[in-house]
């Protein structure tokens, strides 16, 4: 992965695994507590399948953000959008896991 992706690259599907674990426990957990269910109730491999589409789908919208701000030939803005980018991420996660809780 790194000669081909670069460590860049890699940093951030490492970044964005756990973006996607917490964003799948999050919402996943949230949208099973709106039909009285509980995320425990489910074995671990039953999340294989949504964990992948968030890691996923993490990955080509950190692009399409950076690509939407033109950022990838400036260092640092698009340091700036990236810190953004986890922000709003465990942002929106953490709005899911409150609204589990309620």
């Amino acid at each position: 992965y790194l000669t081909i992706f670069g460590l860049d690259e890699v940093k951030w599907m490492f970044i964005n695994a756990v973006l996607g674990l917490f964003g799948i426990y999050c919402q996943v957990g949230w949208l099973l507590s709106v039909f009285g269910k509980d995320i425990d109730n489910y074995p671990l491999y039953v999340h294989v399948i949504p964990f992948l589409y968030f890691v996923f789908y993490s990955f080509l919208l950190r692009h399409a953000v950076l690509d939407m701000f033109d950022v990838k030939e400036d260092d640092t803005r698009k340091r700036k959008i990236e810190y953004g980018y986890i922000a709003a991420s465990l942002g929106i996660s953490g709005v899911f896991w409150v609204l589990e809780r309620l």
